[in-house]
């Protein structure tokens, strides 16, 4: 995928556009899209690149992945900043806490009441 992401020059920010511009992905009509240049790479995109997968499609996955993988990292994030916060209530050793949350010091430090 990287490679052919390569090949035509498509950053993160363009495969945004397209789904911004393209907001039809089923369409075969690409003037329906205003800028050409996003015609044309739409027009790639959509083309199988391995079993039936299209570019776009496996581009699409991955960034889904990403957001799924970085709400999980805020998520349990959030989750040690509360224990750190009990902990600290509970008036735990400042390098017990680092060590069950995994926050840096001074992170622990801002949530102290």
């Amino acid at each position: 995928m990287t490679a052919e992401t390569d090949k035509y020059g498509i950053t993160e920010k363009t495969w945004r556009d397209l789904l911004v511009y393209g907001h039809d992905l089923r369409t075969k009509d690409w003037h329906d899209i205003q800028r050409s240049d996003l015609a044309e790479l739409m027009k790639v995109a959509k083309e199988p690149i391995a079993e039936g997968v299209s570019l776009m499609n496996a581009v699409m996955l991955k960034m889904l992945e990403e957001d799924r993988e970085e709400t999980r990292r805020e998520t349990q994030l959030e989750k040690d900043r509360e224990y750190a916060k009990k902990f600290l209530a509970d008036n735990i050793d400042m390098n017990k806490i680092i060590e069950y949350t995994g926050l840096p010091r001074d992170e622990i430090l801002k949530l102290t009441p």
